[in-house]
């Protein structure tokens, strides 16, 4: 995915990159609905290398599962998982707030220290939400004895309203998941793990609770629990050895110190058995120095610590805002506004100059002249690409890098570091580069090609699509080297199905098309190319049926899918459907002129 933005991703539109991390990427989006509906998410979308590899893909989906059960005020709402185009998600609400890290450094540098009692209110938060977990069962009354196993400061948000949401389920575990974590293998932030995790040992809701008292820890003193290089750092956190609280604040409550002390003990048992347990002990705590713990005390502190970043969020909500109109104001929130452009001019001038007679097949054909328009574009962007980047970007991470050979057994350390070499530059989009270190490792090492073919495909994929403005004729052979490389390669074998279609080869592009879909049902583009191509060919009702998969599919563009939809019913001499299509067309979008103008003739046409 390219860095312009909004860019389309089903019913979201992707405004911008938040982060990226080691197996997904998170974007703030929109949800643009009917009749104007907006709603602000963030999208937590499985990095595009990855889609490939069924345990991060199963581990993925098992988020998705245990986030959909997961129903707390202390813990990020989940409202969507789906595949688009191949690409896992989760859409969560989407929070105006820092996460506990970056509120800790921040009071820091402005001097304005957390304190006991922001402290006491975020950990009590956070037990709340870990007990809730900690105890939550499936739809069929089972326990599931979820563990979070990443508590951390980055995992804690707080709002600038005051409220406490944990979030990153990512790498829970829970009995009867799909994906199963072997045991002795350590996933999580090291200086916050507990000491049964650092070792690699079995553990359970406990270890979520010793990562909790770290925590606090760290913001009643100001330090980091454990400290030192990494071999130090796990050695004393399997020893659970840390210097005690009281020592480096003498004024801290001895109630608050009991606490501290008793969660971090090595031994779970001794440890508290339930957030509930730890929660009411804080709460006793709170009582005896007589704070008042509220969200509006929270929200206080927030607000004054970060004013001016407020500020500047809100003006850049402003700013999306008027970007980005209500739907119901624009068409041009569902696609690229060159798009719309080169559409809205073909459809007026077939409007407004051809007879009735004419304008049923030149409104098929229309997307024959938008195509040629779009191929030849400085961009180089592939047909009715609605949103998407030319070339894909492959981030960092990928399997079979010298840390995580998940994929690529047996390898030596120079030729896992020119794989390396090979990612890195992919992700900076340096792609000939990229191809030239894969090929000379297949042509060194022939047995490794079948290794890391998926990336040699995805590097091939990214050469052609920077060829198609350039050198044209490179582009079919390196796609068709991409998908013999990778047959899976989806995104390969729609931009040759687009190839064909520029090139009038309608049959291949059928062909092709077809065989997207059946590799990703959800790909929704290439359904409305299929159906394009079915129409040139005159199989309007093979054409009419495709469309209508479009539509069910709910794609941002959808009020253009129903005005195609009519322009194919209405080739067929289905007058009446046609009708209901366009008026769907524009209940969907009631300011397409052009819409409204064929509603009309299609009217008058009846009423003759």
């Amino acid at each position: 995915m390219g860095t312009d933005f909004p860019v389309r991703f089903g019913k979201y539109a992707l405004l911008e990159k938040i982060a990226t991390g080691g197996m997904a990427e998170l974007y703030r989006a929109m949800i643009v609905g009917h009749r104007g509906f907006e709603k602000l998410v963030a999208i937590k979308r499985i990095l595009p290398h990855l889609t490939d590899q069924p345990e991060l893909v199963n581990a993925f989906i098992d988020e998705a599962k245990l986030a959909a059960l997961l129903q707390h005020p202390n813990i990020v709402q989940i409202y969507d998982f789906g595949c688009i185009e191949g690409a896992y998600f989760l859409a969560m609400e989407h929070l105006f707030g820092r996460d506990l890290h970056s509120i800790l450094a921040e009071s820091c540098e402005k001097g304005m220290p957390f304190g006991l009692e922001h402290g006491l209110y975020v950990v009590s938060k956070i037990c709340e939400g870990m007990d809730y977990a900690h105890k939550l069962r499936d739809l069929q009354s089972n326990p599931l004895h979820l563990i979070h196993r990443d508590i951390n400061p980055a995992n804690v948000l707080v709002t600038y309203d005051g409220e406490v949401k944990i979030v990153d389920f990512g790498i829970a575990k829970a009995a009867g998941k799909t994906t199963k974590t072997r045991e002795g293998l350590i996933k999580g932030k090291v200086a916050y793990m507990s000491p049964e995790q650092a070792s690699g040992k079995p553990i359970d809701h406990r270890s979520d609770l010793f990562s909790t008292g770290v925590i606090l820890y760290e913001i009643l003193t100001g330090k980091a629990m454990f400290q030192g290089e990494d071999l130090e750092v796990l050695i004393a956190v399997q020893e659970a050895r840390f210097e005690p609280p009281e020592k480096i604040k003498p004024d801290l409550p001895p109630k608050v110190c009991e606490v501290l002390h008793r969660a971090l003990c090595k031994d779970p048992d001794l440890r508290y058995q339930s957030g509930a347990g730890m929660l009411a002990d804080l709460e006793e705590c709170v009582h005896a120095s007589a704070f008042r713990l509220t969200i509006r005390t929270m929200a206080q502190y927030m607000k004054a610590l970060f004013h001016q970043e407020i500020e500047k969020e809100e003006k850049s909500i402003a700013r999306i805002s008027q970007l980005y109109p209500s739907v119901a104001e624009s068409a041009d929130t569902r696609s690229p506004k060159s798009v719309f452009e080169k559409t809205r001019l073909l459809r007026n001038y077939l409007s407004e100059k051809m007879p009735m007679r004419r304008l049923r097949w030149y409104g098929v054909t229309f997307l024959f002249f938008l195509s040629l328009l779009l191929i030849v574009s400085r961009t180089g962007s592939s047909l009715l690409d609605f949103g998407q980047s030319s070339v894909p970007q492959v981030q960092a991470h990928f399997p079979g890098s010298a840390h995580d050979l998940s994929r690529i057994q047996g390898v030596d350390r120079t030729t896992s570091d020119k794989i390396d070499s090979a990612k890195a530059a992919l992700e900076k989009e340096q792609v000939d580069e990229a191809v030239a270190l894969l090929e000379e490792l297949i042509s060194t090492s022939p047995d490794l090609a079948p290794r890391i073919s998926v990336l040699y495909s995805q590097a091939l994929t990214a050469q052609a699509l920077r060829a198609s403005s350039k050198n044209p004729e490179k582009v079919e052979p390196l796609l068709l080297k991409a998908l013999q490389m990778d047959p899976n390669n989806v995104r390969a074998r729609f931009e040759l199905g687009s190839l064909y279609l520029a090139r009038h080869d309608y049959s291949k592009a059928i062909e092709t098309y077809r065989n997207v879909i059946e590799r990703d049902p959800q790909f929704h583009r290439a359904m409305f190319n299929l159906a394009y191509a079915y129409a040139l060919k005159k199989e309007y009702n093979k054409a009419e049926q495709m469309y209508h998969r479009v539509i069910k599919l709910s794609p941002p563009y959808v009020d253009e899918a129903l005005f195609n939809l009519a322009i194919v019913q209405a080739k067929q001499g289905k007058t009446d459907q046609s009708i209901a299509s366009i008026e769907k067309a524009l209940i969907m979008n009631p300011h397409n002129k052009d819409a409204k103008n064929y509603l009309q003739k299609l009217r008058e046409r009846k009423r003759t």
